[in-house]
């Protein structure tokens, strides 16, 4: 069926299989870690105003049909009813951490639990679904922890910022950092469809009060009306939460243009049934050989003669270098090339194993694959990143531009996709030893001090004190901190701090940027409101100021 869009740009893919079309997010998809989907009308068994694929049970709708309906959902998504949980959505900001034993409810048995407006899980295989006819469904995947969560965000819920709270949620319950989430905002009433009321309008304007924000989500009518744009909102909620703009899409499907194809309570006046939500964390993902190149006889001569006819620098061939992956003969073919460049290799199989040996051993460059038991490469480089500074080689499969910013956002120096070239991987390993070594990351002089005032930073432990009380900041507020500190009198503007810390175009950035400022003054200043460090240069920018 073809549909209406607010943009020119398709933000959702129409998908059909077995006669059922659904929606998907392409961000969400590239993640390579979630199953997901939003359900449309088109392809179930619910006849009249539920027609025909309504996922209420207490709308009026038969038992038998709303129970087949779920089941053409589930076959799309790979799982059975006993992975689906549901929520019981009254309106609120209620959060809940879903688990294995809550499968199913909502669907095969009743809920134990009341107003709950989203879900949480860690568990792969589990899908949660949450329920939608205008109100807005935001989806998370933190890629780093590999969690999930999605909640339902009517106005009240938009106004009360549920995607602030489940962000929060999330860093309380998984460690997620907003930088490694990847956000999505689901079909739901467009701006130009949604009148509201003078009091919904001024609770808006009390909450959003940032430069600019009240123009963006409100347009004022005649009557004391006003349109409201929910799209907008939630996005500069979980903007102002460190999710970067570039990690959140939003749909361009308005619910309410879209009443034939999606179920719209304005637009039908409640005679309507229910869309659905759904989203989980994939089982898992096999690694086989097929990840690592297969080589011609004779290759390994060839490489040889290539190292011996080049000249190259052997500044270091008496380096250290750690291989790990749980692919034993992915780990035995990189030693073999690795010794003939005259390096001494160590070997583990997992992410414990690495740091152990980091521990005990002189490391001076880690080889580390992402997907592996006890502890996976992303985790791995984290804990790494807390005490070390060797040049990191990711090694991954996983070939997409968010799987690769991920890893080098995390503190990798480097990201190679399998299946890699030999005379490649030798060549990145030679340059990160060169620098390593080169620019002085060897040596014992530690430069990692940064003091102005009674403010100190300590970038090897990453501790902030201020007049030797120890300040916790999030790694966004950290890092922002930092770079002024480390600049200490330069003026930065909004674009170049986003820039520098989010390593993307600063588009709207304004707002993002000054909640994080104003949360380091609240955390750094004695006084806020008159900042003794943390500065603003009106009309340029932020910096902190010389002591």
């Amino acid at each position: 069926m073809e549909v209406y869009r607010h943009s020119g740009n398709m933000q959702m893919r129409q998908n059909r299989s077995g006669g059922v079309e659904y929606l998907t997010f392409p961000l969400l998809e590239q993640t390579g870690i979630v199953r997901h989907l939003f359900s449309t009308r088109l392809g179930g068994v619910s006849e009249g105003i539920y027609s025909s694929m309504n996922l209420s049970y207490t709308r009026g709708d038969k038992k038998a049909a709303v129970d087949e309906n779920f089941r053409r959902i589930a076959n799309l998504l790979g799982c059975s009813l006993e992975d689906i949980v549901c929520s019981d959505q009254t309106h609120t900001v209620n959060l809940r951490v879903v688990t294995r034993q809550d499968g199913g409810k909502g669907i095969l048995r009743p809920r134990d639990y009341h107003d709950i407006d989203g879900l949480l899980t860690d568990e792969p295989g589990i899908v949660l679904a949450t329920f939608y006819a205008d109100c807005v469904p935001l989806y998370f995947v933190d890629t780093r922890n590999r969690a999930v969560a999605l909640a339902h965000s009517g106005w009240r819920g938009t106004v009360a910022r549920m995607g602030r709270c489940v962000v929060e949620k999330m860093q309380q319950v998984y460690g997620t950092r907003p930088e490694d989430l990847t956000a999505a905002i689901g079909p739901s009433i467009c701006q130009s469809c949604y009148e509201v009321s003078g009091d919904v309008a001024e609770a808006f304007l009390q909450e959003f009060e940032g430069p600019g924000q009240a123009e963006q989500i409100l347009e004022k009518k005649d009557g004391g009306k006003y349109q409201l744009n929910l799209w907008r909102a939630n996005e500069i909620t979980l903007q102002e939460a460190g999710i970067p703009a570039g990690q959140i899409q939003v749909t361009d499907l308005c619910t309410c243009h879209n009443s034939d194809y999606l179920f719209s309570h304005r637009a039908s006046q409640g005679r309507r049934g229910n869309l659905g939500a759904f989203l989980g964390l994939e089982k898992g993902i096999k690694k086989t050989l097929k990840n690592f190149p297969s080589f011609p006889l004779g290759f390994l001569d060839k490489v040889i003669t290539d190292i011996m006819i080049h000249t190259i620098s052997r500044e270091d061939d008496m380096a250290n270098i750690l291989v790990c992956d749980d692919d034993r003969e992915i780990v035995d073919a990189i030693e073999i090339y690795l010794l003939q460049e005259g390096y001494t290799i160590y070997k583990a199989y997992d992410g414990e194993q690495a740091i152990k040996v980091l521990k005990e051993q002189q490391i001076h460059l880690l080889l580390i694959d992402v997907m592996m038991p006890k502890l996976d490469g992303i985790h791995a480089t984290l804990k790494i990143r807390e005490y070390s500074s060797i040049p990191i080689i990711i090694l991954s499969a996983k070939s997409e531009d968010n799987d690769k910013i991920l890893g080098l956002n995390i503190g990798a120096d480097d990201y190679v996709t399998k299946p890699f070239n030999p005379l490649e991987l030798l060549a990145r390993v030679k340059s990160n030893l060169r620098r390593y070594t080169t620019l002085g990351n060897l040596n014992t002089e530690n430069n990692a001090l940064f003091q102005v005032g009674g403010l100190c930073i300590n970038d090897d432990t990453k501790e902030v004190t201020v007049d030797g009380d120890i300040v916790k900041l999030t790694p966004i507020e950290y890092n922002i901190l930092l770079l002024l500190v480390k600049n200490c009198g330069r003026v930065f503007s909004i674009d170049q701090i986003y820039e520098s810390i989010w390593n993307e175009e600063a588009i709207g950035a304004d707002n993002t940027v000054a909640v994080h400022i104003r949360h380091i003054r609240e955390k750094i200043e004695i006084n806020p409101k008159e900042p003794r460090y943390l500065k603003v240069v009106w009309g340029v920018g932020y910096k902190i100021e010389k002591q």
